[in-house]
């Protein structure tokens, strides 16, 4: 069980300060709606550098396509209530009623996040020097898909053509 208690806040351009804790809402791994492509190029650029350090692998490009933004799960107050009630009347007959309520309010005025997920990622091109060789092209696959904790279907590797 964890408890959490809000801590007092100021806001300060696009930056929200805690007590204790520090969230940049444009910042490295935490992407807003606003800064998606950017995130998404930052994550392309990471990618990029690591893959051309692979031994047999040259100059590489990196494209990442993601199904949405950043999603916030915020603290809820969740309200469940179960009834059951049992009736019989004068003449045999009986009749049993269930009633369920289930409510979930936002805890603070201010909603506390509480966890973010990152964009999902949906697939992942890469195009390399030396992917024309098969031992390279399952190598780079290998690690994006360890990396990412994709499938090998969303991970394609093509050679790049010479110039």
């Amino acid at each position: 069980m964890v408890i959490a208690w809000p801590t007092k806040r100021e806001e300060k351009g696009t930056k929200l300060e805690a007590e204790n804790t520090k969230i940049e809402r444009k910042g490295e791994g935490h992407p807003g709606n606003q800064d998606l492509e950017e995130y998404v190029k930052r994550e392309e650029e990471k990618l990029e550098r690591l893959l051309e350090s692979v031994a047999g692998v040259g100059k590489v490009r990196v494209m990442i396509t993601v199904h949405s933004s950043e999603k916030l799960v915020v603290e809820k107050d969740r309200d469940y209530e179960k009834k059951q009630t049992k009736e019989e009347d004068s003449g045999g007959g009986k009749r049993e009623i269930w009633e369920t309520k289930n409510e979930e309010k936002t805890v603070y005025e201010e909603p506390l996040v509480v966890q973010r997920l990152l964009p999902e990622i949906k697939g992942i091109a890469i195009v390399a020097q030396g992917a024309e060789k098969n031992d390279v092209k399952d190598t780079l696959t290998e690690l994006v898909v360890t990396l990412y904790g994709l499938e090998t279907f969303q991970v394609r590797v093509a050679g790049m053509k010479r110039t």
